[in-house]
């Protein structure tokens, strides 16, 4: 993979960009999902790890260890997950857990792999899931529009449960956005930037719909 001195200026070959295309093909017409989105993160050096599901290679030509390699993605699993968690850097697959399970060190590791800040990881150990604010209260109570609200989702983890931890996941979302858009024009690769949009509109389109 050709590089450029600056993070977030990594270039892609020919090569890679066909296959980076090919992969998003499989997301055409599949609204919500950002899993391309974060791959192309990974791949631009913002991002240090993410999980790349199974089914796009019951589709596509080519296998996904041919696909990581073609990339310079080191890949790993986590057992009996059948997900692939890749990264550029290979000392990241190492410290992966070895297996599922609901330990708070399973969450800090899994965490640490994607690139969370610590106190999101630490805030989801320590506050029980059915105890959080759903982000459509945060738009039904007025304090963020379904536009503004939307961009939180762009950060990938879950925010802290507050006003104030929504902003910020509203911030740096907004942030990776706008780096997903640079990326699909200096890659040239239109189809990352239709899956950005597409994936925002939908965030916004299902916050309306929970307030109605």
């Amino acid at each position: 993979m050709a590089t450029n001195q600056a993070i977030g200026q990594i270039d892609l070959t020919f090569t890679q960009r066909a296959a980076v295309a090919d992969f998003l093909s499989y997301f055409e017409g599949i609204e919500d999902d950002r899993e391309p989105l974060r791959l192309a993160l990974v791949l631009a050096g913002e991002k240090p790890g993410t999980i790349v599901s199974t089914e796009p290679w019951e589709r596509l030509a080519h296998s996904p260890i041919d696909f990581f390699d073609q990339l310079e993605l080191a890949h790993g699993r986590v057992a009996p997950s059948s997900s692939w968690y890749v990264a550029r850097d290979p000392l990241r697959i190492s410290y992966l857990p070895e297996k599922v399970h609901d330990r708070p060190e399973y969450h800090r590791r899994l965490g640490w792999f994607f690139g969370y800040p610590q106190a999101a990881i630490d805030h989801f150990i320590e506050q029980d899931l059915p105890d959080r604010t759903r982000p459509a209260e945060f738009v039904a109570a007025g304090r963020f529009s379904a536009r503004e609200l939307a961009f939180s989702q762009f950060v990938f983890h879950v925010p802290i449960d507050s006003v104030h931890g929504y902003e910020r996941a509203i911030e740096r979302g907004k942030a990776n956005r706008d780096r997903l858009l640079k990326l699909a024009d200096r890659w040239e690769l239109p189809a990352l930037e239709h899956q950005t949009e597409t994936v925002y509109r939908s965030l916004v389109d299902r916050l309306h719909r929970a307030t109605r």
